[in-house]
């Protein structure tokens, strides 16, 4: 019997409801790539790492977007300091 290294379990930590919530693969297949890591910083500043399979990473991204553009109005839109 053979041995075959390489293989990993992927949970989708959001939505383990839907149909794409697990997945065991070797690491090689083309369906690893649909797995995605993010990593995100808490207000508090405690940072997080979670694993979302590829629909609910789509939806992480279009938060992601709309939350990196509220940052930016929020950097442009400070008031001059008084001297």
């Amino acid at each position: 019997m053979a041995k075959d290294d390489g293989y990993s379990s992927y949970d989708c930590d959001r939505d383990p409801a839907h149909d794409n919530d697990q997945a065991y693969l070797k690491d090689t297949a083309p369906q690893a790539s649909e797995w995605h890591k993010i990593q995100r910083v808490r207000a508090d500043g405690t940072p997080i790492e979670r694993w979302l399979c590829a629909a609910c990473y789509k939806e992480y991204r279009a938060l992601a977007e709309r939350q990196d553009a509220e940052f930016n109005v929020f950097m442009a839109s400070a008031t001059p300091k008084e001297a």
